[in-house]
Parts: C-alpha cells; sequence; structure tokens
C-alpha cells in the first residue's frame, strides 16, 4: 500500500502493533526499501517509508533532489544542515507517529540511511519522549553543537542501533564513530555494527537490526 508521501509496508502476521517509521538517504525514493518489512522480520511491524520533498541541495550546488534538509558548506572543508529543516522533518515523522497511534499502534520507532538516518537521530534526540528504538545505517550525528549545547533538554532514553562500512566513502566510517561516542558519552545504550563494506545496507546489518527490533518492541 502507499500515499503520495509514503510506501506503507504491513505485517504479514496479523494487526501492525508497532510502527517503524523510515527515511531514504538523499537524493532516493522511499521505494528503494520496499520489502524492508519481511527482511526484518519482526512480527507485528508495519513500516511507513516517507518520502522526502524535493528541494535544492548546497552541496549538490543547488541541484533539487528529495532531501530531509539542506546541507551546506562550512570553512575546512566541514558541512552542516538547516536546524530549521531537520525540525520540520522531525515534525513530519512527529505527525506519522500520531496518526499511527490513532490507528491502534502503541510503539514507534524512527529509522534510515545515510541523511535519513542522520534524520532519524536527530529525530529521536528531539523527540519529547522516548521511543521504543531508533536506527541509523551508515550516517552521522547532525547539528552536533547544537545538540551538545542543549544536552540537557534531549530525549536520550531511545535505545539505538548503528551499522557503518569501514569502507565508506561518502560518510566515512570515524564520522559514524564519532556520533556513536557522543551518544554513549551522553548516556545512550548504542548497539554498534561495523564491517567490511561501503555505502549501502547489507543482509547481514538487516539481520542484526531485525533482532534488535525484536529485542525492543513487543
Amino acid at each position: 500500500m502507499s500515499r503520495a508521501d509514503a510506501l506503507i509496508l504491513e505485517p504479514d502476521d496479523g494487526p501492525a502493533r508497532s510502527a517503524l517509521v523510515w527515511l531514504h538517504g538523499l537524493g532516493a525514493t522511499a521505494d528503494d526499501f520496499a520489502g524492508l518489512n519481511l527482511q526484518l522480520q519482526c512480527p507485528g511491524l508495519r513500516v511507513i517509508a516517507l518520502q522526502a520533498r524535493p528541494q535544492p541541495v548546497t552541496i549538490f550546488g543547488g541541484q533539487v533532489v528529495p532531501s530531509w534538509f539542506d546541507i551546506l558548506p562550512k570553512p575546512g572543508g566541514r558541512v552542516t544542515s538547516n536546524l530549521d529543516e531537520l525540525e520540520e522533518s522531525a515534525q513530519r515523522v512527529r505527525a506519522e507517529f500520531e496518526r499511527q497511534r490513532q490507528a491502534g499502534v502503541t510503539q514507534f520507532a524512527v529509522g534510515g540511511f545515510s541523511q535519513g538516518g542522520a534524520q532519524a537521530l536527530f529525530t529521536a534526540l528531539t523527540h519529547p519522549e522516548p521511543l521504543a528504538a531508533a536506527v541509523c545505517l551508515s550516517c552521522y550525528l547532525p547539528q552536533d553543537e547544537y545538540l551538545t549545547q542543549r544536552a540537557e533538554h534531549l530525549t536520550l532514553q531511545t535505545p539505538v542501533f548503528m551499522a557503518h562500512g569501514s569502507e565508506d566513502g561518502v560518510v566515512f566510517h570515524e564520522h559514524g564513530e564519532a556520533s556513536r561516542d557522543w551518544l554513549r558519552e551522553h548516556g545512550t545504550f548504542v548497539e554498534w555494527h561495523s564491517g567490511k563494506f561501503e555505502h549501502t545496507v547489507t543482509e547481514e546489518e538487516l539481520a542484526a537490526l531485525g533482532k534488535f527490533l525484536r529485542d525492543h518492541l513487543d
């Protein structure tokens, strides 16, 4: 099933009891994760793969692509993320949680790959209450200085699953490690997986993720 803004993947074992809102990578589409619910093998899990709106991305020379937030260059070869757009996309995820709550779902998780994983992590940290889980694949902590300044106001109790390839040439492995370390230093439980792969999602990751979700969702 699908909506104009999302691909809805229903559990094959009965009514949904939990919902994972999934966010694709920069320039990608929700359809890239068709079948994710079957790969995760998590009973009662509905996956809502949201579709980002096309917008200009500064580091792409202003090219319009599906994006959760703009990425802008900083001195020294670094980049930063548009905070207002991060918060706007987080609100979109929260609106989806409410939609699912009204449909009878009682547990919620957010996850994503690459830029979508960064957005998922920001969403979980700024959500008003802990979620059942957050999933961050091949990604990084966006707006780390802003979040560090607001650490006492963040929701740090959500368990986080992170995975990152050591051969990743898009989001470097050390950025994932630094994000993991930041979370652990602030008291968040992080299950970390790494392997010799590039900027992609592997079967091994999804198998480990499925177990993580089964452990944290009823």
